[in-house]
């Protein structure tokens, strides 16, 4: 029989004791931590002799230990699991009713005696469902009261809401973490696994493989059609997934890409895996795709790199080598042409030699980069041969260790603050990587000398600009970097070296690297000299501004550093910001207490609403919070329904026992209207008519006070109610984070494929009940996968996050706009005809042709093809059919060369003229000034 509840004393008592966890429990939606913490200050509390939480498990008919606090004098298989079946928890859960029962202990010690216990089993409800049950056992020799059971149906309470919250935010995170169209891990989920795997690969002292698999004959395989294409990808991902350990990680890396951690693995054991992997691929071949093969690229820590992203960088460089090699082979950079390429652009610096001689290095250095010039360079063997040449600077000078990575950072921070292009920002990072390249010329004596340099050796010194100019020279690619490098040393006022060049004669990008440069040595210790505080540098800059430095750049520069050597530049976003259609909502996360946006951040002071028949404490109460909030007092219950729902209130503070209204009825229209808004009850002891104090809380109450109300008390729960009210909107806010998130894709900004899908239901659904069109346009980059092969995947990524710009420009708010995959975005535009979507296809296809692409020293341009369907003009039975259409049309313009637009309907071809001079007009109108 479960007991009754009479006495308010030790319910108080225990619930005030309990309000930090509670708190805590309620407003965290990602800590799971303060679950047990949760269970923990129940238990102690109740003095309780265990406390457990249990979740069900369907498939195995089990409940599992989700958290438990106590002695553990529980069964031995209740440490681990319980049968749902022959359990008191299990019979809760069944029932979907709290169950009282003695417990029967199984054997135990011969010392301990057997007493007669009880057990008490609470259902853990999310919505009708049984999720789990909250277990309990009762002291030896205790009764179980009345406040023991209402304060532990009010923690069940409580855990059903806190796990409503954690579910819906890891739902979120799946989607955040993984790749739609395989299920596997997507690329930024990868990452932050890798670098988990690094820490512990270097804890334990043990090696780790990186595979990378990049399809061989996608380009065939293309021509096919996209949903071909996506066959082959989920085919690939299903056979790798198929042999991977539990304790790998398996990711879609790319659009045709796979990278797969082989933990505890050397470089022996990674041949070995990656050769297995690649012919199960060839063995298992498809018939609808025919022979699919892949080609793996092998990097390992610590044998290749330390680094995360440089271990996957020279993974697919290796998957790159075994790609051009024919295809179907696995590779590694410890072992292919790139081994040889590094080694002879790199061995002179490997000499020991080299620190004891003088500027004959830098001509030795320069030799045999003239060499490497003459033999096919991919740009990634560039980026290497920088990184390379940077290291090589640090290593040869220990004072200036770091120099060329902190400058590196300073400069791309002044010149993002001078609106510089990115080509022109990526010339001035490298150059503040290699502008002190020449001092590899320079013998380590000198380098390292203490005092004042004589004539002689300065004169060596001052030839290292010239050197690191020498040294670059022969490398095409770097043929850019020669003058900022021979020119870092000028000065404004023509003061400078080698050249005594003044003003704007001296390029930009070197003006910039001047300032970076003696900015980080004054700050920096040197062998003839200690390091300086940064506001010294700050001054030392000022003075020398418009003598030794571009005025114009000093400014600048100290307008973004502040007197601890921060930089004050906002950092870029790391995902675009979606631009959501109307109607973006998720129906189907439901979090448990976020309500709609409360008015406290528009007004000067919370907003309170007092509630009592007794005008005498009314008037007390009001005095007393006035000074702090905004206060507005009520004597009739009926009046305050009607001022709820003339004004925006933050807390309600309300008697509950009134004439014609209880407090129990506002708690329940204040809960109707706004989940935000808390509420504070004042009692006194309650008639047995009268619903216990935790029935109200369970109902959504803040907290309870009884009569006579300490103003100091009111005070501090009335701020406790804030800070709740407070944490509670930025969980909000984190969660709305969470799911734009989730529905955007990370690269272009666009709607993801998933979210996308669920809304073009709707509005394939809205036109078909209304008989109105639906056009949908599909394209894609023409040669997409010659733009990656010839210029690296980061030119192509920025391709692609052009295009989504570009689409988010010139589109309408309420179009649907994707990213579908790999280079293919698909829109859908309400309310157009095959002859309006052909237009804006048109439109859209110009103004691609028409962008230029600047990355790093390159510049290129690329088109698209079109397909366009259009619902209405042909009559599709569901949206599944309109983009297959459309992309059937799109394979067609793909046939005829690309770099146009095809329809699947029956558009006069007489038509078509006129509707593209309409399109090209609007193009033309668009790039007009003004």
């Amino acid at each position: 029989m479960i007991p009754t509840l009479r006495n308010l004393d030790n319910l108080g008592r225990i619930l005030e004791t309990l309000k930090p966890i509670r708190l805590r429990l309620l407003t965290s939606i990602e800590n799971e931590a303060s679950i047990p913490e949760f269970l923990d200050g129940v238990r102690t509390t109740l003095n309780l002799e265990d406390l457990a939480l249990y979740f069900v498990n369907p498939e195995k008919q089990k409940l599992g230990t989700g958290s438990r606090s106590g002695i553990y004098r529980f069964r031995r298989e209740y440490l681990a699991s319980v049968d749902i079946k022959g359990s008191i928890p299990g019979k809760a859960v069944m029932t979907a009713q709290t169950v009282l029962e003695p417990y029967v202990a199984g054997p135990v010690a011969s010392q301990e005696l057997i007493q007669p216990r009880m057990e008490l089993a609470i259902p853990i409800k999310i919505g009708q469902e049984v999720v789990g049950s909250l277990d309990s056992l009762i002291p030896d020799g205790k009764r179980l009261l009345g406040y023991h059971y209402a304060v532990l149906e009010l923690a069940a309470v409580d855990l059903a809401i806190a796990l409503t919250n954690l579910r819906a935010v890891k739902r979120l995170k799946d989607r955040l973490s993984t790749d739609e169209l395989t299920g596997l891990c997507n690329q930024k989920h990868f990452l932050e696994r890798l670098e988990i795997e690094l820490k512990r690969s270097n804890r334990n002292g043990s090696s780790l493989g990186i595979l990378l698999f990049s399809i061989d004959n996608m380009a065939e395989i293309s021509e096919l059609g996209y949903s071909v294409r996506e066959k082959a990808v989920r085919h690939i991902a299903q056979l790798l997934s198929r042999k991977t350990r539990a304790t790998d990680v398996l990711a879609r890396f790319g659009d045709t890409e796979f990278t797969l951690t082989l933990g505890g693995c050397d470089l022996e054991t990674s041949l070995f895996v990656a050769e297995k992997f690649r012919k199960l691929v060839s063995d298992q071949s498809d018939d609808d795709l025919g022979p699919v093969t892949v080609s793996v690229g092998i990097a390992t820590y610590p044998v290749h790199t330390t680094d995360k992203d440089e271990l996957v960088f020279l993974a697919r460089q290796a998957a790159c080598l075994a790609r051009y090699g024919g295809g179907d082979q696995v590779s590694t950079i410890g072992s292919d042409a790139m081994r040889t390429m590094a080694l002879k652009a790199f061995s002179a610096m490997l000499n020991p030699e080299h620190f004891q001689t003088g500027p004959q290095v830098a001509s030795d250095v320069a030799a045999r980069l003239e060499a490497l010039a003459g033999e096919p360079i991919f740009s990634p063997v560039v980026q290497q041969i920088v990184e390379s040449l940077a290291s090589a600077i640090d290593a040869k000078d220990r004072y200036t260790k770091n120099h060329s990575e902190e400058a590196t950072i300073y400069a791309e921070a002044l010149g993002r603050a001078c609106e510089l292009p990115e080509k022109q920002l990526e010339l001035v990072k490298m150059a503040a990587k290699l502008h002190d390249l020449g001092k590899i010329g320079v013998p380590e004596q000198i380098l390292r000398k203490a005092g004042p340099l004589n004539d002689e050796e300065w004169q060596i010194m001052r030839e290292h600009p010239t050197l690191g100019a020498k040294i670059l020279q022969p490398i095409e690619s770097l043929a850019e970097l020669v003058p900022i490098v021979q020119c870092h040393h000028e000065r404004w006022n023509g003061s400078g070296y080698p050249a005594g060049l003044k003003g704007t004669q001296i390029p930009l990008e070197a003006r910039l690297i001047a300032v970076i440069d003696s900015f980080h040595a004054i700050i920096s210790e040197r062998p003839y000299k200690k390091a300086m505080p940064v506001s010294y540098a700050l001054d030392q800059l000022r003075n020398q501004a418009g003598t030794n430095f571009d005025p114009d750049l000093i400014e600048t520069f100290c307008s973004i550093v502040d007197a601890d050597g921060n930089i004050r530049v906002p950092e870029q976003r790391e995902f675009p910001t979606l631009v959501a259609s109307s109607g973006f909502q998720l129906a189907d996360e439901r979090i448990h207490p976020f309500p709609e946006a409360s008015t406290m951040t528009t007004r000067r002071k919370p907003a309170i609403l007092l509630v009592d028949d007794d005008l005498n404490l009314l008037n007390m109460l009001e005095m007393g919070l006035r000074a702090d909030y905004d206060v507005v007092s009520v004597f009739d219950p009926k009046r305050a329904l009607e001022v709820l729902e003339q004004g925006n209130f933050d807390v309600v503070i309300t008697d509950v026992i009134m004439p014609g209204l209880s407090g129990f009825e506002i708690l329940r229209r204040v809960k109707e209207t706004s989940e935000l808004v808390e509420v504070i009850l004042l009692t006194g002891e309650l008639p047995d008519k009268v619903r216990p104090a935790v029935t109200a809380l369970q109902d959504g109450a803040h907290d309870y006070l009884i009569k006579p109300v300490s103003l100091l008390e009111l005070r501090a729960t009335v701020q406790k109610a804030l800070d709740k009210q407070r944490q509670r909107m930025e969980n909000k806010q984190r969660l709305q984070e969470l799911i734009q998130r989730a529905h955007t894709d990370y690269l272009t900004g666009l709607s993801n494929r998933s979210y996308f899908c669920s809304q073009l239901n709707l509005e394939f659904e809205r036109s078909r009940r209304h008989a109105r069109s639906l056009g949908c346009l599909v394209f894609d980059v023409d040669r997409y996968k010659k733009v990656n092969d010839e210029y690296g995947h980061g030119c192509g990524d920025l391709v692609l996050q052009r295009l989504g710009t570009l689409v988010m420009k010139n589109s309408r708010s309420t179009d649907l706009k994707c990213r579908y995959g790999g280079d293919e975005f698909v829109l859908v535009l309400p309310e157009t005809d095959e002859a309006g979507s052909m237009i804006f296809a048109e439109k859209l296809r110009c103004l691609v042709g028409r962008e230029v692409y600047d990355f790093a020293d390159q510049t290129l341009k690329v088109t698209i093809s079109l397909g366009v369907a259009t619902f209405q003009d042909k009559n599709f039975h569901s949206p599944e059919e309109l983009i297959h259409a459309a992309d059937a049309a799109l394979l067609s313009a793909k046939r005829e060369g690309g770099n146009c637009v095809r329809s699947s309907g029956e558009l006069p071809s007489s038509s078509l003229p006129s509707l593209l001079s309409a399109a090209l007009n609007e193009v033309c109108l668009d790039a007009r000034p003004g």
